[in-house]
């Protein structure tokens, strides 16, 4: 529905989602404070070179680089809007201009960050530095599809990585993960359950919670007493059995939200947003157990030997599983 309004003014919008929560309340004196959050998911827009969203924001910089610098690894874009509206100053164009000049600011830090963000990246780790080798070697460890475990022969794999790194001292390695197409089928699945598979989970999670609450119940009656009475160490190991029947009420309560956002209207919409999300928690959890089982070997530098590159969704060429690719770098003295 934007389209021909984008195409109007020299844009081209191709595609995107976007949720916008706005929270505005009226002062005492009048004034309107504003706390908003704008999230676009997939956005696929361009403009020609010093084009009109360019000039209207007064970025000073094109529009794709913007994008690129203010884009988080899941494809979305979130702008917090937050602006104080004084009183007699909530004319539509009034409104507009303070809008658009908290935006602008949002996005001119990024791009003013951009090149930090890019630092951090893959390219910084793979040994571009000075002193690297030019061509260093590269080791794949495959994992079952879905599934961050390693395996035995991964663990095989990793214990000969060790043991070069015992024998040469000057040896790094750098960690980055690829997604294989069966991955996104099954994160895609798990991510976004059926209808009827949420109503189910949505039981079950309130059975839970209930039992959960009628624990506390009684136990938080008896730490009463035993804190009163009992020694400082045992009053201790009471309250900590309490503070845990809490933390998994919370995390109970957080999940049962979670699932009932998947059953409000709209919900769908934010399919591929959940999909890219569980798909880089699965590249993170596999990244950390194969950075564990490297930096356990007990070398007193193996955490600043082995480091992994953030999770990305990037899909491989793998037909099964994906893959940690582990390059080898070694430094010269």
């Amino acid at each position: 529905s934007l389209r021909g309004a984008a195409s109007a003014v020299g844009a081209s919008l191709g595609g995107g989602i976007l949720d916008a929560t706005v929270d505005a309340r009226l002062q005492d004196g009048g004034d309107v404070e504003v706390r908003s959050r704008l999230v676009l998911t997939d956005l696929q827009l361009s403009e020609p070179a010093n084009g009109p969203i360019v000039r209207y924001l007064k970025l000073g910089a094109p529009l794709d680089v913007v994008i690129d610098a203010v884009q988080d690894v899941d494809g979305s874009i979130t702008l917090p809007l937050n602006l104080k509206l004084p009183k007699g100053q909530l004319q539509p164009g009034e409104v507009l201009g303070s809008a658009v000049g908290a935006i602008s600011q949002v996005l001119l830090t990024a791009v003013a960050n951009a090149p930090l963000k890019a630092a951090a990246g893959v390219g910084g780790l793979l040994g571009a530095e000075k002193g690297a080798r030019a061509e260093p070697q590269t080791v794949a460890i495959a994992f079952a599809a879905g599934d961050a475990s390693l395996d035995e022969g991964a663990r095989e794999s990793l214990s000969e990585l060790v043991r070069q790194l015992r024998r040469d001292r000057n040896l790094q390695l750098t960690l980055r993960h690829e997604l294989s197409r069966r991955d996104l089928d099954l994160v895609d699945a798990r991510a976004n359950p059926a209808p009827e598979d949420l109503l189910a989970l949505t039981a079950r999670l309130r059975q839970r919670k209930e039992e959960s609450l009628r624990q506390r119940e009684p136990l938080a009656a008896a730490v009463r007493g035993k804190v009163a009475t009992l020694s400082p160490a045992e009053a201790t190991a009471a309250l900590a059995e309490l503070r845990e029947i809490d933390r998994q009420a919370g995390f109970l309560e957080l999940s049962l939200d979670h699932v009932l956002d998947q059953m409000k209207p709209g919900a769908d919409r934010q399919r591929p947003r959940r999909t890219r999300a569980a798909a880089l928690e699965l590249a993170r959890e596999r990244l950390e157990n194969t950075r564990e089982f490297l930096t356990s070997a007990g070398l007193a530098d193996l955490a600043e030997r082995v480091r992994a590159a953030p999770p990305s969704f990037a899909v491989g060429d793998s037909t099964d599983g994906g893959r940690v690719m582990i390059t080898l770098i070694e430094k010269k003295t």
